[in-house]
């Protein structure tokens, strides 16, 4: 059997709970082990059984709950242009949803009861909740499809709820209206991603010039040997060697063999 480190990209993960949700998903594949995939560099990760593994098929799986599996390892340039034209995206959208978030607030939190009044509520909160809240709708429903959830499922539920059951009132004619839980709920949310996806952005160019001192290629010691390997390849617990002279690739712990190390970089 043949069984190869695979270091891949996956994008359309929200949160935290997206990794774990896309991990669970994976692990399930046949001639697929020890999966790990993060969400803060969007990598996927997993050593393959190449006479078994169906790479189309895991694909597949990981659509259907929204999730974009690239069998190539995303650049850091590439990955910086995918998140700039997301996060410009995000910030296009974000000016518009004061237009109607902010007109929903007044009239929900003045207690306008007349029904011309709700109907503009009901107007509002659906362009908020249908429009702009439509990414997270498709995630939460695309997760419930295959048994998952996650964060933007809660945010759905949350806001359909809200809006239906204040449809329903309003048919009954009561007085008990959350049109505007609805629809800002869907705002707020938009724009705490694009605050956090804004952050990530910045704090990824503060450091995407250490990138360039960090070498591209490590030595991998495996039972004796050497093989040179990219430096995103590495696991934890692997062993590298240092020849001198060369540039240290990752954190670690010296484990064989005595050394200096120029530490002015750091130390001044």
């Amino acid at each position: 059997m043949a069984k190869v480190k695979v270091n891949w990209t996956i994008n359309g993960m929200t949160c935290s709970g997206c990794a774990q949700s896309a991990a669970s998903i994976a692990q399930g594949s046949p001639g697929l082990d020890e999966v790990v995939i993060r969400y803060a560099s969007q990598t996927f990760k997993g050593t393959i059984d190449q006479d078994v593994f169906n790479l189309q098929l895991l694909v597949d799986k990981l659509a259907q709950a929204g999730y974009t599996l690239k069998p190539e390892k995303e650049t850091i340039e590439d990955r910086f242009t995918r998140e700039r034209k997301a996060l410009k995206s995000q910030r296009t959208e974000l000016l518009f949803t004061p237009l109607f978030a902010l007109p929903l607030l007044y009239l929900g939190m003045t207690h306008k009861t007349a029904f011309p009044y709700l109907l503009i509520q009901g107007v509002l909160a659906l362009i908020l909740s249908g429009y702009f809240g439509r990414n997270i709708h498709r995630k939460a429903f695309s997760l419930i499809k295959i048994g998952r959830f996650n964060m933007d499922t809660l945010i759905s539920l949350g806001s359909i709820a809200a809006y239906s059951y204040s449809v329903y009132n309003v048919i009954l004619g009561q007085h008990e209206i959350y049109f505007e839980s609805a629809g800002l709920i869907i705002a707020f949310i938009l724009i705490g991603k694009y605050f956090e996806q804004r952050g990530k952005l910045q704090n990824a160019k503060a450091v995407e010039s250490l990138f360039d001192l960090q070498p591209k290629q490590a030595t991998r010691m495996v039972d004796g040997s050497a093989y040179t390997v990219d430096v995103a390849d590495l696991e934890i617990d692997e062993i590298v060697l240092v020849k001198p002279g060369e540039r240290i690739p990752v954190d670690g712990i010296v484990v064989e063999g005595v050394s200096i190390v120029n530490e002015s970089s750091f130390t001044g």
